[in-house]
């Protein structure tokens, strides 16, 4: 997808590459439903693990859902003695659902007074995307988890905080995701939210461990040295499309200790960055919040159905179109975000059957293998850069925007929250 057909599928002469995108969106959503009850790999690892922690032998750390956060499991019991094929179908219609959702939470969030067509060319590249095929095929839980994000954020910004504050809670069972966003609100002291977001998981917590006759200390010391090897370090022999750590691994050589060093060092200069950025610019929500879910994706490891969170950061770039604001990086980034259409990595080593080892020496197979990770990563960069490059006095951009959102639609609505970034 160049970087000009974003633009025209936003205009209102592009009804034939609109018309296109959809059908390349009907495309990509017929396949991963046809083709997801003969995939379903995690879901099985899900309905194992559930499954596992009904009959109290579960083990933390053991297996692919050992990894995932203690307090998954009672959420996931109620899948734990359904037949396979029943639950492949359950699982498909809570995909699509959670996807629905998330890009009606995005409507209302960004897109109040975007015309039809431009959120229709955002969901139809959404629902183009691998990462959501990939979702939908393999049963993963990364739309739901989206899902209960942006859902947090919409209720935050009708200052409905303690429902904020149990959506983000529910949503950290995939906190390598949106850890990020609850940090976040704890650097903005908003408590409510932060409390209720903590007390969601713990009573969880408490419940998994009441099944395996633990206490919730035994719990948390078991899980806290892995989860802190996953943020940190990584999981041993496995490697995702967007962390950056393997661009790094590839270059030395395959050195682990210079890759998470590097990106160590990079990962705390990130947030130092947004911490200045944030401050400097500090209604500028949408901004924000397409950092972190964009830091979330390489600075930790993640794999292809993970990428979902992208949704975030093309909603701020065609607000921005919309807009008529910063025009030439919206039409980059949105082109570049096009690639998650192929998933390049997954095209090379999962339908073509090459071995990186073989083509260390090619370039192009090598920026091939890494242009997920460089997508996100520059994103997350030049998001930061132009937020720096606005200035931090004289008029705010949040202004600009509602002088812009004025002429698009000349209605007076009242202020919903302080956090509202256009009034909307």
């Amino acid at each position: 997808m160049s970087v000009n057909v974003w633009q025209a599928c936003l205009s209102s002469r592009g009804a034939i590459l609109r018309t296109a995108l959809v059908a390349l969106a009907l495309a990509s959503l017929a396949y991963a439903v046809l083709t997801a009850p003969k995939v379903g790999i995690d879901l099985k690892f899900f309905q194992t693990g559930a499954q596992e922690w009904a009959d109290g032998t579960f083990q933390i750390g053991a297996g692919v859902v050992g990894v995932y956060t203690p307090f998954l499991l009672p959420l996931l019991f109620p899948i734990a003695f359904l037949p396979i094929d029943t639950l492949v179908v359950v699982w498909l219609a809570l995909n699509i659902a959670s996807a629905a959702l998330s890009l009606h939470f995005v409507n209302k969030l960004w897109g109040t007074h975007w015309p039809l067509r431009a959120r229709l060319a955002l969901a139809a590249l959404f629902i183009a995307f691998a990462p959501f095929r990939v979702t939908l095929r393999n049963g993963q839980i990364s739309l739901m988890v989206m899902s209960l994000l942006l859902g947090a954020l919409l209720a935050r910004k009708r200052n409905k905080n303690f429902l904020a504050g149990a959506l983000l809670g529910l949503s950290l069972c995939k906190y390598t995701l949106t850890l990020p966003f609850f940090l976040y609100f704890v650097c903005k002291r908003e408590w409510r939210l932060v409390s209720t977001a903590i007390l969601i998981p713990l009573v969880l917590t408490e419940v998994f461990a009441l099944r395996l006759g633990l206490s919730l200390f035994q719990v948390i010391s078991q899980y806290v040295p892995l989860a802190s090897q996953i943020l940190v370090s990584g999981l041993p022999g496995r490697t995702g499309t967007t962390e950056i750590k393997m661009l790094f691994l590839d270059l030395s050589g395959g050195n682990e200790w210079f890759a998470a060093i590097v990106t160590l060092s990079l990962s705390t200069a990130a947030l130092i960055s947004m911490a200045i950025m944030f401050s400097r610019k500090p209604r500028w929500e949408t901004a924000h919040f397409a950092a972190l879910a964009l830091f979330s994706l390489w600075s930790v490891y993640h794999r292809t159905y993970d990428s979902v969170l992208c949704l975030i950061a093309a909603a701020m770039l065609t607000d921005f179109l919309i807009h008529k604001r910063f025009v030439a990086f919206s039409r980059f980034w949105l082109g570049a975000l096009g690639l998650l259409v192929v998933s390049i990595p997954g095209l090379l080593v999962d339908r073509l059957k090459l071995d990186p080892s073989g083509f260390t020496r090619n370039p192009l197979f090598v920026l091939g293998l890494h242009i997920e990770r460089l997508l996100v990563f520059g994103m997350f960069w030049s998001v930061l850069f132009l937020m720096w490059k606005t200035g931090d006095t004289g008029t705010s951009l949040v202004t600009d925007l509602d002088h812009e959102a004025e002429k698009v639609a000349p209605v007076t609505v009242a202020v919903l929250s302080p956090h509202l970034q256009v009034p909307l």
